[in-house]
């Protein structure tokens, strides 16, 4: 065949398709796929209809007969499978046959393809997921809490511009330890630009599974990559977390936080140059916070406070043009979900007796007069149930972390240093910043969440912090939003509320918040 507009020869499954009106096209069929002892039938477009459809998925490509093929060779077991761009199903359905796992799903993004693959993989779970968004990567997530151990695609690096949110979506749906397996066939897509969009995301290619036997073509692969970040128990990679994460645990259990002086063995200082590179590329935003009015909740920018949401409900943020940008410019911070964080949850959760998912990472800058009115987290209901802020400041002045123990005790102010890190209840632990004085205050916040409530509801003992320290609540709202009439507005509906609640408290409940307020006074 004649080279076509100086590519490389194209065969019938080789080429894109055409668009053509489904009129031109041969009719449906179901196809017998014969791989090994397994004969698999699909209903769908025969192969030689290919270079008219218009949607890829609408028959079989060479990718998905070597990756079947490759898993019945195989004859591996694992956790949980997920396959991209499942098509008909011939890959997912091969997999389900063999046994690979209990949990199977099946995903393509495009919906004519959607049709055809329920049809012919049911009663299989199968969910839309175009590559690169989260909404679609948390739904399919949903099926495996921890994310998938073997990510699956054939056939599924076919136009340059798809490639990088491929890699990007196996990344975010691989478990730790996890494998990502592609067949690759030569298209118009390069085989290094492949793996270096994957190598960009942290997934190295260990190994080609194919002979030269089983290859139809010179160009087809079928890859093994593993994320190497994860691999932290090789005898290069350091344990990132400097103290002793167990006694740490037991401190948050009896008093509702800790705090961990120089907590990281080099991490802190690269982290830092890394935030700071995001607010010198302006790739940082204005930290909203909501003002509670008379006439509703005000949602406002806090004063000289920027941030960037880089995980999001257990996954990284795959489609948001800061996010992705950020995650070129900081490795580091790109991978502290599915690394750092992760390493310091699974040693909490030992302690704590509980699982712990890394829910949110969130960069964040505060500048002169930068300041956190005095708040509690979250609720029980968003499974949120640990905060931890790592501090990332050199030569500061203010800025320190106000901590109002639930215990009734004094408040405790923390100051930012570099590698402090605070770990504390986001659900009973009243908090604040003090302005910042001088100088640049980088942080990276991030949160766990869990199943499992960590402490007992504490709604009572929350109420009572809060009267304890109403003056100072006040103040910290002072602080952090300039005075206007919407400001005085809440204020005074704050002030009215904590009225009401102390004259509705009961006996014990007064009789607490007496003692603690005579043991401050």
């Amino acid at each position: 065949m004649a080279a076509l507009s100086g590519r490389a020869p194209l065969d019938n499954d080789d080429v894109e398709p055409l668009g053509l009106s489904l009129l031109e096209l041969e009719e449906e069929e179901v196809i017998e796929h014969v791989i090994g002892d397994l004969t698999i039938p699909l209903r769908g477009y025969p192969r030689s209809s290919g270079q008219t459809l218009q949607c890829t998925g609408e028959t079989t490509w060479r990718g998905g007969d070597l990756l079947a093929r490759h898993l019945w060779q195989r004859r591996a077991k694992t956790n949980a499978v997920v396959e991209l761009g499942s098509g008909l199903g011939l890959v997912a359905l091969a997999a389900q046959m063999l046994e690979v796992a209990p949990v199977i799903v099946a995903t393509d993004g495009d919906e004519r393809a959607l049709d055809k693959l329920r049809r012919n993989v049911a009663p299989m779970r199968v969910e839309r997921l175009r590559w690169g968004d989260a909404e679609d990567v948390r739904r399919v997530l949903a099926h495996s809490e921890h994310g998938f151990s073997l990510v699956l695609g054939a056939d599924v690096a076919y136009t340059p511009e798809a490639v990088a949110p491929l890699a990007r979506t196996c990344r975010a749906l691989l478990a730790p330890g996890g494998e990502v397996v592609i067949a690759y066939t030569r298209r118009h897509v390069d085989a290094e630009a492949v793996l270096e969009a994957f190598a960009d995301e942290g997934l190295v290619m260990r190994r080609d599974a194919l002979r030269d036997t089983e290859r139809s073509d010179t160009g087809d692969r079928v890859w093994y990559f593993s994320l190497v970040e994860l691999e932290l128990s090789s005898e290069d990679e350091e344990e990132p977390w400097a103290f002793d994460v167990a006694d740490a645990a037991g401190t948050l259990l009896r008093d509702g936080f800790v705090v961990v002086e120089h907590a990281t063995r080099g991490l802190a200082a690269t982290l830092r140059s890394e935030v700071l590179s995001l607010a010198e590329f302006s790739l940082l935003r204005a930290s909203p916070n909501a003002l509670r009015t008379s006439a509703g909740r005000e949602v406002r920018a806090k004063t000289n406070v920027e941030e960037l949401l880089i995980h999001a409900k257990g996954a990284p943020i795959l489609d948001d043009a800061a996010v992705t940008a950020a995650r070129s410019l900081c490795p580091t911070l790109r991978d502290f979900g599915g690394r750092e964080a992760r390493v310091l949850g699974s040693k909490l959760a030992a302690k704590l007796g509980v699982r712990l998912t890394v829910d949110e990472v969130k960069a964040a800058v505060h500048g002169e007069g930068g300041c956190f009115p005095a708040h509690f987290d979250t609720t029980d209901a968003t499974g949120r149930c640990v905060t931890a802020i790592l501090y990332l400041s050199e030569g500061v002045q203010g800025g320190e972390l106000r901590v109002y123990p639930s215990s009734g005790g004094a408040p405790v102010d923390v100051t930012p240093a570099l590698g402090t890190l605070v770990l504390f209840s986001s659900t009973a632990t009243l908090h604040r910043t003090l302005p910042l004085r001088r100088g640049q205050r980088p942080l990276v916040s991030f949160w766990f969440a869990s199943a499992s409530s960590l402490l007992a509801d504490r709604t009572a003992t929350n109420k009572l912090v809060r009267l304890l320290h109403a003056g100072d609540y006040a103040g910290s709202f002072r602080d952090a939003f300039p005075r206007d009439a919407a400001r005085d507005d809440a204020l005074a509906l704050f002030a009215g509320a904590n009225a009401a609640a102390e004259a509705a408290l009961n006996e014990d409940e007064r009789a607490t918040l007496d003692a603690w307020r005579r043991r401050l006074a």
